[in-house]
């Protein structure tokens, strides 16, 4: 079942109109990403600050997301070597072959 048509039975099962349906769904997704964006994860440097932040969220009938501070910290180093990469430079791009 897709959403337009999850929205749809919703709509028809509350009597409310389409469109008000399709705002709260959106609202709820809105207010899961603010949540999670506000953890601050970027910024713990130890596992103990990471203990004290209530990273996870329970989403029903889907479950729950989380995250453990090893996967935390092995992200951070993959982005860290993926931003190197992009930001190398190599020897041949700074010889003036003029």
């Amino acid at each position: 079942m897709t959403t337009q048509e999850v929205i749809k039975k919703a709509a028809v099962e509350l009597n409310l109109p389409y469109k008000r349906v399709w705002e709260i769904y959106q609202a709820y997704w809105e207010s899961i990403r603010e949540y999670i964006s506000s953890l601050l994860l970027k910024e713990c440097e130890s596992e103990e600050e990471f203990s004290k932040i209530r990273a996870n969220v329970n989403i029903s009938s889907l479950g729950k997301f989380h995250i453990d501070w090893e996967r935390l910290t092995n992200k951070k180093e993959e982005n860290e070597r993926i931003k190197n990469k992009k930001t190398k430079t190599y020897i041949y791009d700074s010889i003036d072959n003029t």
